[in-house]
């Protein structure tokens, strides 16, 4: 059984991504039941990713930064992923 300091952890990793994202408040986070959290954070995943498609450069004879999504972003969708597969174990 996981801990309650790893449970509180990825309750903090999911209220961050929910409120730096949607702009939600804390208490507002902590009131959504789980499954809610869970279906905005997967929904966010499909959205960066759709995001990042659109990003990428058409041909490989662009310029380098041509297309390129921000690399914030792109860290952003990764840290999202990484966490969220925690949980699909």
């Amino acid at each position: 059984m996981a801990s309650s300091y790893s449970l509180r952890e990825n309750f903090l990793e999911e209220a961050f991504i929910l409120q730096k994202h949607l702009g939600m408040s804390y208490s507002e986070v902590k009131n959504l039941p789980l499954s809610y959290r869970k279906w905005f954070i997967e929904r966010l995943v499909r959205h960066f990713k759709s995001v990042n498609k659109k990003n990428k450069p058409v041909s490989t004879k662009q310029s380098n930064t041509v297309g390129k999504p921000d690399s914030d972003q792109s860290t952003n969708i990764k840290n999202v992923e990484r966490f969220f597969k925690k949980f699909s174990k």
